[in-house]
C-alpha cells in the first residue's frame, strides 16, 4: 500500500496595481487598486492492496489532481489627518475587497475598516508620557475547503482509544466539486490601546477582539465515511495583555524583556448537522461541536454514580462505567502567559 502526495503548492501569483500619493499641508492621502490572481494545485495518487510491500494487483486506486484560481480585486485608500512631516494624529484605511474562485463561483465583498487616533499628537507628550494611542478594526474575510485536507487526526474517530497503537487506514480528505461547500466566512472585531512612557522605554498594549465564523468547516463522519461540510456558527472572544520594559545597557547592548497574557474562548452558537457533532478524538472520548458550549468541549465515560453522588460499586468489586459518555471539561486554557528576554546590540 503506498500513497504519493504532492503538497499544495503555489503555481502562479499575478499582481496588478496603480497607485496614487498626495501630501497636503493638513491631509495625506494614498490610495491604490490591485487585482490578484492566484493558481495552486494539489496532487495524490493511492494504490492499496493486501500485501503492504508491494503495489502489484491494487485493490483500489486513486488518483487525484486539482487546481485552483482565485480573483481578488481590491481598492485601498489611507487617510492621514495632521502635519506635514509629522505623525499623522489621526488614521483611516478602507479596504474594499472581493474574492471568487474557480471552485466557489459566488463573488464575496469583504470590506475592511480601520482607525487610529494618537492623543499625544494633539495635545503633545513628555518624557513621562509618550504616546497614548487607540485603534480598531472591522474586517472580513473567506476561507475555502482545502483541496486536500492535511490534518489526518480526524480519522481515529472511527476507533477506540485503546486502538491508538494499532494500524489503521489515514483517509485523505480531498474536495469535491460536486460536493456543495460553502466557504468559511469570518468577520473580526478588535480594539486596543497602546500607551509608551519614558520615550518608549516601558510600552504597555491592551488587545479585544471578537471572531464570529459562519458555515465553519470540519470532516464530518458519515457512516463509514469522511466527508467536509459546513458544520454551524462559532464567536471567539478574546483580550491580550503585553508589557515590555527596554533597558538600555552599556554602549549599544539592550536588553527587551517583554510579558503576555492572553485569554479566549470559542463558543458554539449554532449547530447545523445533529447536536453533538464529534470533531476530534476517538469514538469512546472525543471533542465535539454543540450549541452553548465550547468548541471541542470533551466527552468521554465517567463511574455511574446514585443520587448522593456516589460511585456505584459492581458485584466483582470494582465501581460501573457509565455507558453514556458524559462532558468531562473544555480544551481551551482559562488563559496563557509568557515571558521573554531579547539582547540585541545596535
Amino acid at each position: 500500500s503506498f500513497t504519493t502526495r504532492e503538497q499544495v503548492k503555489p503555481l502562479l501569483h499575478s499582481r496588478f496595481q496603480i497607485k496614487f500619493e498626495h501630501n497636503w499641508d493638513f491631509l495625506q492621502l494614498d490610495a491604490s487598486t490591485n487585482y490578484i490572481i492566484n493558481q495552486s494545485g494539489a496532487e495524490l495518487f493511492r494504490s492499496d492492496d493486501l500485501d503492504l510491500s508491494s503495489d502489484i494487483n491494487p485493490i483500489s486506486e486513486l488518483s487525484y489532481n486539482m487546481d485552483r484560481i482565485t480573483h481578488e480585486p481590491a481598492v485601498h485608500i489611507r487617510l492621514g489627518l495632521g502635519p506635514r512631516y509629522r505623525t499623522e494624529f489621526f488614521r483611516t484605511s478602507i479596504l474594499l475587497n472581493s474574492y471568487q474562485s474557480n471552485t466557489q463561483k459566488t463573488v464575496y465583498f469583504l470590506p475592511t475598516l480601520g482607525s487610529s487616533l494618537n492623543f499625544t499628537e494633539l495635545f503633545g507628550s513628555n518624557y513621562v508620557l509618550s504616546r497614548i494611542r487607540i485603534r480598531g478594526e472591522a474586517s472580513k474575510s473567506v476561507k475555502e475547503a482545502p483541496l486536500v485536507y492535511h490534518s489526518l487526526s480526524f480519522n481515529t474517530l472511527k476507533y477506540k482509544s485503546e486502538e491508538f497503537i494499532t494500524y489503521f487506514e489515514s483517509d485523505e480528505l480531498l474536495f469535491d466539486t460536486e460536493q456543495i461547500i460553502t466557504p468559511e466566512t469570518h468577520t473580526k472585531y478588535e480594539i486596543g490601546l497602546d500607551i509608551n512612557f519614558f520615550y518608549h522605554k516601558l510600552n504597555f498594549s491592551y488587545n479585544h477582539y471578537q471572531n464570529y465564523i459562519d458555515n465553519l468547516l470540519y470532516p464530518v463522519l458519515n457512516t463509514t465515511i469522511f466527508e467536509m461540510n459546513n458544520i454551524g456558527k462559532t464567536v471567539t472572544k478574546g483580550d491580550e495583555f503585553h508589557l515590555e520594559l527596554v533597558n538600555p545597557l552599556h554602549g549599544d547592548f539592550r536588553i527587551s524583556s517583554q510579558l503576555i497574557f492572553h485569554r479566549y474562548n470559542t463558543l458554539v452558537e449554532e449547530i447545523y448537522h445533529t447536536p453533538g457533532t464529534p470533531i476530534s478524538g476517538f469514538s469512546d472520548i472525543f471533542g465535539i461541536a454543540e450549541k452553548g458550549s465550547p468548541l471541542g468541549m470533551l466527552y468521554g465515560s465517567k463511574y455511574q454514580r446514585n443520587q448522593n453522588g456516589q460511585m456505584i460499586i459492581g458485584g466483582d468489586g470494582f465501581p460501573l462505567v457509565d455507558q453514556e459518555p458524559s462532558p468531562l471539561g473544555s480544551p481551551i486554557p482559562d488563559w496563557t502567559g509568557g515571558f521573554e528576554s531579547t539582547l540585541t546590540y545596535k
